[in-house]
């Protein structure tokens, strides 16, 4: 048989075997296929009739398409049903066996034209626009057969929104009554704007709003239906007068709260309530506590609540009370009940029921170091309500081994132990800052020991200390502060023979593996619009700062007034400890489309500057890329600086500067399934020259001639717990490469002479990238 013959089998094989699984076949007889859905928008506010189909971003037309009752069967990249293949492919009317999982799991049953649901959905598309400010609008619909295929059906709706109505002027009610009172001297924090359309979500908001300052002022029984918006339409030009009113159902939504008792159960119980208990009752701070034992120390309590007898009522004090209670960690039920104690009064109770102090737990780790497939045992010991002040103990230990997935060429083995004890407020003399609603300071100190070795190459032993603080500002968006105010790091590497001599011809990877000493100060300031359970856009942004070694270079200067030492280098304990400033940014950016598709983005950079006492920043503080998170076309410091290419193959390419881009699409395939594609840019240079690494140095001139491509396609498994993720990458472009060879896209291939190309990266990991 010619090899010309057996291509053409195959391919009529293939074709058959398509064929066999046409989207209709598993359609009745006398039944059409929805094939595809557009919506036709004309509107006022933009000349032309905009085209959009199901699947794109969410604009007007698709929002308008999403609302349609039916919708077509999914399709892979927007090409192909593989949904439905699988479904055609695999029907079975048995219950049990592979083919029957698959139908059910993977398999999307085809969905059937019913013109009944397209009346449907156009009624509901004629809603949303009222809803949205289009106050006459009118949709229709019409469907036809595609071309060579009668057992299909397109279907194509018409809308015409007709004006955009728009809030010409907001009337505040204003008299003596203390409730418009409210409204009117609240109305410079109103969310509603003069040309704003006259859109229903935006008046709910402002409904939410007002609500939500009756509550802050001890309206208890008020509720949002009281709350009414009149709208006058009569003033010509499609402007909109809207008159916010109150109608008042219940009396009692009339009169404003006082808090009358707090009364505390610091160690509630709920057979507290079937059995008689004796109680030893304190007052302090004007709250009343109830305590069946001496479970924590009672300041501690009463600082986390906000709601103080005498006070109005505030449902915002009330739900910070109970995030502050529960910021403690001592408590695993935290709840609290009103009770009308008289006219306009309220008793609060909160009733807390303690956590276990105790708490054992081993846990198998399996993930991913260093873009290498890692199993590890964890051991932690965790222990609350240290000296009955909501402080913590954990104590944590982690033995592991990482076997690289591909070219396993040496091991990874990691030993760590870490002891975190974390204080819930600002343990620091003379500091007494205010504990506000949303400020929940954290205290904490570590100490930690680890070992890290690859095996033929280095050993890295490390010691530590630090104590920092750490706070937020608000609720929303999210503020996030952390300050070591001191980290103490002791580095102690070993290498062996092969690699010592790696070292003397590298004098900047030997100064980076010499003994150190650490003493660094520094912060982190992290912001996020992120809102948990919610399918919205959202900016991520974390920066960094660090600085090393100025406390003791100054102190050996100026206050003991040494000399400098021959080698250029002072020390301590005879360890010669690093000087240098650390800066980095990391920047992403999340967009959400409908059917669960979200495109992320992502920028980051750093850069590190040794000075005075040090030529080289700590190995431990150098910047790298590649592996799981980075860079997926090349394995953890394989790639730079610039490019220099290291062909030793020890993975130590590190470098004063890094900048990277990363951007990529994610979407579901079925249940727990979804796959991405990505592309990633980015390198790390040097910030001096170096004699052997002439090619890593930063220049502006050239520096983008030395970014880095790679690009791959992912496969994840969300069980929503965990993700396990695997990512098949290559290098699109390669710097280090010689001249005409550097777009390595040209040259790809998967299997060459039974080889695997030495290009292709497999990416295991647990979670996602970022």
């Amino acid at each position: 048989m010619s090899n010309a013959f057996a291509r053409y089998l195959v391919f009529a094989s293939l074709l058959a075997a398509v064929c066999s699984c046409a989207p209709t076949r598993r359609v009745p007889p006398g039944a059409r296929l929805l094939n595809r859905i557009e919506v036709n928008l004309e509107t006022q506010s933009r000349t032309g009739t905009m085209l959009r189909r199901l699947n794109e971003t969410m604009s007007m037309e698709n929002k308008l398409a999403s609302l349609a009752r039916q919708k077509p069967n999914r399709k892979m990249l927007g090409i192909f049903r593989f949904n439905l293949f699988v479904y055609n492919l695999t029907y079975t009317n048995k219950q049990k066996g592979i083919r029957a999982f698959l139908m059910n799991r993977l398999g999307e049953p085809p969905v059937l034209f019913d013109s009944t649901q397209a009346i449907t959905s156009a009624a509901l598309m004629a809603s949303y626009l009222r809803n949205k400010g289009f106050l006459f609008p009118s949709v229709s619909y019409t469907w036809q057969a595609p071309r060579f295929s009668l057992r299909k059906v397109n279907l194509t709706y018409y809308a015409r929104t007709g004006p955009l109505y728009r809030i010409d002027s907001l009337i505040f009610p204003y008299d003596s009554s203390a409730l418009n009172q409210l409204v009117w001297y609240s109305r410079h924090k109103t969310t509603l704007s003069i040309g704003d359309a006259f859109d229903t979500d935006l008046l709910s908001a402002e409904q939410a709003r007002i609500l939500r300052e009756f509550q802050n002022n001890g309206y208890y029984h008020f509720k949002k239906e009281y709350i009414r918006f009149v709208a006058d339409t009569s003033i010509g030009n499609h402007g909109v007068h809207v008159y916010i009113t109150l109608s008042i159902g219940d009396s009692a939504a009339a009169h404003s709260y006082r808090i009358s008792r707090v009364t505390v159960y610091p160690d509630y119980d709920a057979r507290f309530e079937l059995r008689k208990t004796t109680f030893d009752t304190t007052d302090l701070m004007g709250f009343r506590f109830l305590e069946a034992g001496q479970f924590i120390h009672l300041p501690v309590v009463a600082e986390a609540i906000f709601l103080r007898p005498g006070a109005l009522y505030s449902r915002l004090d009330y739900e910070c009370s109970l995030n502050r209670l529960a910021d403690l960690n001592v408590y695993k039920f935290a709840s609290a009940r009103f009770i009308e104690a008289d006219s306009n009064r309220l008793d609060a109770v909160f009733l807390l029921q303690p956590a276990r102090k105790h708490q054992v737990s081993a846990e198998l780790d399996v993930g991913n170091v260093e873009n290498s497939l890692a199993t590890g045992i964890r051991l932690s010991l965790l222990s609350r309500n240290v000296a009955r002040r909501a402080n913590r103990i954990d104590l944590s230990g982690l033995a592991g081994i990482q076997v690289p997935v591909v070219r396993p060429d040496s091991l990874f083995y990691n030993f760590s132990v870490q002891l975190r004890y974390a204080m819930p407020r600002f343990a620091v003399p003379f500091i007494h800052p205010i504990i506000s609603c949303y400020n929940n300071p954290l205290t904490t100190i570590t100490l930690n020991a680890s070992l890290y070795e690859q095996t033929g190459y280095y050993t890295l032993r490390n010691l530590g200390a630090g104590y920092s603080l750490e706070w937020k500002e608000v609720d929303f968006p999210l503020k996030r502060y952390v300050l070591p105010l001191f980290r103490f790091t002791y580095v102690y590497p070993t290498y062996s023979a092969a690699f010592g001599q790696r070292l003397q011809q590298d004098a900047f990877l030997k100064a980076s593996f010499s003994e150190q000493f650490i003493n660094s100060v520094g912060g982190a300031f992290v912001f996020s619009n992120q809102r948990p359970k919610e399918q919205r856009n959202f900016i991520y942004l974390r920066v960094e700062a660090e600085t090393a070694g100025n406390l003791p270079f100054l102190t050996s200067r100026l206050v003991l007034r040494q000399p400098l030492p021959a080698d250029g280098s002072f020390s301590i304990f005879g360890v010669d400890y690093s000087q240098y400033v650390r800066l980095s940014t990391d920047v992403r950016r999340y967009w959400h489309f409908n059917y669960g598709r979200q495109l992320v983005g992502r920028l980051a950079g750093g850069i590190g500057y040794a000075y005075g006492n040090a030529r080289v920043m700590p190995y431990v503080k150098q910047f790298q890329v590649g592996g799981t998170s980075s860079m997926r076309g090349w394995r953890i410091r394989s790639l730079g600086p610039g490019s220099y290419v290291d062909t030793t193959f020890s993975y130590s390419s590190t470098g004063d500067i890094m900048l990277e881009g990363n951007i990529e699409y994610r979407f579901p395939v079925a249940g727990p399934l979804r796959t991405a594609f990505f592309v990633d840019a980015g390198n790390v240079w040097l910030m001096r020259a170096d004699s052997l690494k002439a090619e890593g140095v930063f220049y502006f001139k050239n520096f983008y001639k030395q970014i880095a491509l790679s690009t791959g396609v992912g496969i994840r498994f969300d069980f929503t717990y965990f993700i396990l993720r695997f990512d098949l990458a290559t290098p699109a472009y390669a710097p280090g490469a010689p001249e005409g060879q550097r777009w390595r896209l040209k040259y790809f291939y998967v299997f060459r002479n039974g080889r695997l190309n030495r290009d292709i990266n497999l990416q295991l990991a647990i979670g996602y990238p970022f």
